[in-house]
């Protein structure tokens, strides 16, 4: 008798210890957060850049879009693997303002197409060099750290060459399928 309730009271410390354990290897808020943002941006930018595809008229465009699906499509694979070792389910769908910024997009064409896609790559990957630069220095799980500092180094080259090609769209070069013919000056304010 005393045996078996030597053996219940270790199964049930044992068992409150694997309790114990696994609520100790779930997300904290902010790193489940992160993976879930990180997860609506990927699919932001593979939709994007497939929607490049066919209605990008700059060659350089064009050339990004083709970039973003196939980088962002590998990053996107391995989010997949951390969200299965941290046992999170990732989203499938794009957040409200994901799906806005596609739908803006969607509606335009050629040059206009092509200035507004590269000033939203501008903006979307700053915010993302931000977001995973911060938790590259604040992630509490170390394999959400990891997928941060492995992917930084490609976000940075994205934000990089995304400038450049919509700096060429700034000084009024571009958005011609890759001819440098300057584009019309904006309507003069009136007065």
């Amino acid at each position: 008798m005393l045996t078996h309730r030597l053996s219940l009271a270790l199964a049930l410390v044992l068992l409150g210890g694997a309790a114990w354990a696994a609520e100790g290897s779930k997300l904290s808020d902010s790193d489940r957060k992160f993976i879930h943002e990180a997860a609506q941006g990927g699919q932001l930018e593979v939709r994007l850049g497939d929607l490049v595809a066919q209605k990008a008229t700059d060659a350089e465009v064009k050339a990004f879009g083709e970039r973003m699906v196939t980088d962002h499509g590998k990053v996107n694979q391995e989010l997949k693997t951390l969200a299965s070792q941290v046992g999170e389910k990732l989203p499938t769908a794009l957040s409200k303002k994901g799906q806005a910024s596609y739908d803006k997009l969607h509606k335009l064409t050629g040059a206009a197409f092509d200035r507004e896609y590269m000033a939203a790559m501008v903006r979307d990957h700053e915010r993302d060099v931000k977001a995973f630069d911060h938790e590259t220095r604040y992630a509490k799980d170390p394999r959400v750290r990891t997928f941060a500092e492995n992917t930084l180094p490609t976000l940075h080259e994205h934000l990089r060459i995304a400038k450049e090609i919509d700096a060429k769209f700034m000084k009024g070069v571009g958005g011609t399928g890759g001819q440098n013919v300057p584009l019309p000056p904006p309507p003069s304010p009136e007065k």
